[in-house]
């Protein structure tokens, strides 16, 4: 994949954010911007994402991450998703600003990408979209890019529809974060399995927190990382051991990988809920000690509390689905259950799939969002890509262990469908971006009785955006077959 190597990059703390009024006030020191020099002949040094993944390959035999290395072959590794967003902001700068909106817990910056035409500065509805919340779901982090590829591209070049987008970022501002769990995501070419956060975790209980740096290792060579599991739950399990070597040589392998917690159990609304969370350290569903203990869950609860954000929706993969807040349970407003039953034809005249509720909430985003900000209406988790058939596992003869693998493909498309998946979910968010939410929600109630007119939301910076304050929306996908 080509890098987007940019040099003399200027980082401004010019912070300029809103509080839920029309006014402006700086936003806390803590946030740090990057706006970058113009270049007169940028633009012909970015690369859109179909040009990246052009005669990309088709299916790998095994987990195709592990053929494509450090590298992820045409997927986006960190440091290409960040040359790539860096080298957007440089081309189109009056349409896309960037923010660093937090650290990871190994130090990583994670990113948002601003998009919007900076020359209307009126009051615009602001979206909020976030990717690779879980580690190994890839898709999400190639779909938001699609998503800011095809927004700019469309007003740059695309004739057929430069107007209806040109009138949408007039309108609108789109903060994408493409991925969410950095860390989590920074070995998947080592351990595909990969879904937590990579906070060191004594997973198996021997007082020492990540005392191997990976034993994970393809020993048999059919392309597959095999994992070796307990059922914790109906269609949940916990890791025991992995396919590898035994280099601590205490007769197991893999028992306690890098990491880590489940950011998408680890929000206060119903945290530690035993039905679909755990206080096993070594399952895929381990909420951590207490609620917002990992970095980047921390980091978007505090974004979220600052700003007011109509639309949020959450990228996983593992199934086709669309998930909502489970508004039948305890519904914040009464016209709940109407309006998103108002979004299930349009959903399905895009994709033949079903919108469900998210029926458990144990600490889970989509409902921690739904009942705490109740300014966000369309809080959706989308489930973008699933390929169960990809999936194996079978019993372990005289145990109650399974043996699995084929994980990857479990969750992400061969590299040559990838931007066909992309277009696929388009129609649907674009449909969903241009609904009008006043049809249901005339007003908005603040925190502190007020109330705010849906129409009069205040875009997230001003002028010529030097900066827009993000609220990143940590989203879950729900429950899926096998190890989630």
């Amino acid at each position: 994949m080509r890098n987007h190597m940019v040099n003399n990059i200027i980082l401004i703390c010019l912070l300029v954010g809103l509080n839920y009024s029309t006014t402006f006030t700086k936003l806390p020191q803590s946030l740090l911007v990057l706006s970058l020099p113009r270049k007169s002949d940028s633009v012909n040094n970015y690369t859109y994402i179909w040009d990246e993944f052009a005669n990309s390959s088709g299916d790998i035999p095994g987990d195709d991450i592990l053929a494509y290395g450090g590298s992820y072959g045409p997927f986006h590794n960190y440091s290409e998703i960040v040359d790539k967003i860096i080298c957007l902001n440089q081309t189109f700068p009056e349409w896309v600003e960037l923010e660093i909106i937090g650290q990871s817990y190994f130090n990583r910056s994670i990113w948002c990408v601003h998009v919007t035409d900076e020359n209307i500065t009126e009051n615009k509805e602001n979206i909020l979209i976030v990717g690779q919340h879980h580690a190994r779901e890839q898709i999400t982090v190639e779909q938001a890019l699609y998503v800011i590829d095809y927004l700019i591209f469309s007003v740059q070049e695309s004739q057929e529809s430069q107007e209806s987008i040109s009138i949408l970022l007039q309108n609108k501002v789109f903060s994408i974060i493409p991925s969410l769990n950095v860390d989590g995501a920074s070995i998947l070419h080592r351990y595909p399995w990969q879904r937590k956060t990579l906070r060191p975790i004594d997973e198996d209980l021997d007082g020492i927190q990540d005392e191997i740096d990976l034993e994970t290792s393809d020993i048999n060579q059919d392309g597959y990382i095999e994992i070796i599991a307990s059922e914790e739950m109906p269609d949940v399990f916990a890791k025991v051991e992995t396919e590898g070597v035994d280099l601590d040589q205490d007769g197991k392998i893999g028992e306690d990988s890098p990491g880590g917690v489940d950011p998408n159990r680890n929000y206060a609304y119903d945290f530690g809920n035993p039905y679909f969370s755990s206080d096993l350290k070594s399952s895929q569903i381990y909420h951590g000690l207490n609620p917002f203990s990992e970095n980047c869950t921390r980091v978007f609860r505090d974004f979220l509390a600052k700003f007011q954000f109509p639309k949020v929706l959450t990228l996983h993969s593992g199934i086709f689905a669309v998930y909502c807040p489970p508004y039948s349970q305890n519904s914040v407003r009464l016209e709940d259950e109407e309006f998103y039953q108002s979004l299930v034809p349009i959903i399905q005249a895009n994709i033949n799939i079903e919108m469900t509720q998210v029926q458990v909430s144990a600490g889970m985003f989509v409902p921690w969002m739904y009942y705490t900000h109740i300014e966000s209406k369309m809080v959706l988790n989308l489930e973008i890509y699933g390929n169960l058939s990809a999936y194996h596992e079978e019993p372990i003869v005289n145990s109650s262990l399974i043996r699995a693998w084929g994980v990857w493909d479990f969750f992400n498309p061969p590299a040559n469908l990838v931007i066909n998946n992309c277009q696929i979910w388009w129609p649907v968010l674009l449909d969903l971006f241009t609904y009008n939410l006043a049809d249901f929600y005339s007003i908005i109630p603040e925190d502190d009785g007020s109330e705010t007119y849906l129409d009069s939301f205040p875009l997230l910076g001003g002028g010529i955006i030097s900066t827009i304050a993000i609220g990143i929306i940590l989203m879950k996908y729900w429950r899926k077959k096998g190890f989630d």
